[in-house]
């Protein structure tokens, strides 16, 4: 998934955030001791979840990828951080449902909640961690089997010769009897 469209998307939906939303690989990368500008959301990738294959003759397999969308709030005005829970859990949430949730992203299904929690908690800050999921299809033409049908060669007809049994011997008579040709339609 790329994130950067999810961000993009975030920064022009969600005013909440004054366009402080950018990404990251990992939560541990966020410093909790920088003096972020608030309210800010990190955009996180999460999980890869793969279901069996679906095909035995070619490839198809859904896989389900979850995102989260981490929110840093101010704590300042209470340190038990009532407040900025109720904040997170009111208007960051219905601003982030109203972005993400239903939106098909190209290739994907629509986007899923998977539920939220407190990351992290300090006099001055809340981390609370939003989850989002969407479902992909991985097809032939993204696989090893896709690369080998565009590698070989324009498919130019096909010509089918049918030698019947001898019916004394039980096997081909070794003449052949009829010949039959297909070719591809021209486009």
């Amino acid at each position: 998934m790329d994130l950067n469209v999810v961000i993009a998307e975030l920064r022009g939906r969600c005013p909440l955030f004054v366009n402080r939303v950018a990404g990251a690989a990992q939560f541990k990368q966020l410093d909790q001791n920088a003096n972020f500008l608030v309210p800010a959301a990190y955009v996180i990738p999460l999980d890869e979840q793969a279901e069996a294959m679906r095909s035995q003759s070619g490839y198809q397999q859904d896989l389900k990828e979850t995102i989260a969308v981490v929110v840093i709030l101010s704590n300042e005005q209470d340190e038990r951080g009532q407040a900025s829970v109720n904040q997170a859990l009111n208007d960051v949430r219905a601003q982030l449902w109203r972005c993400l949730l239903g939106w098909d992203l190209t290739d994907y299904g629509p986007f899923v909640y998977e539920g939220g929690h407190v990351l992290m908690i300090n006099r001055s800050r809340l981390y609370y961690q939003f989850e989002f999921s969407a479902d992909f299809r991985i097809t032939p033409v993204m696989t090893r089997l896709g690369a080998n049908f565009e590698a070989l060669p324009d498919f130019e007809g096909v010509t089918l010769k049918v030698d019947y049994l001898d019916p004394g011997a039980g096997v081909p008579d070794g003449r052949i009897e009829h010949t039959m040709r297909a070719d591809p339609p021209s486009v």
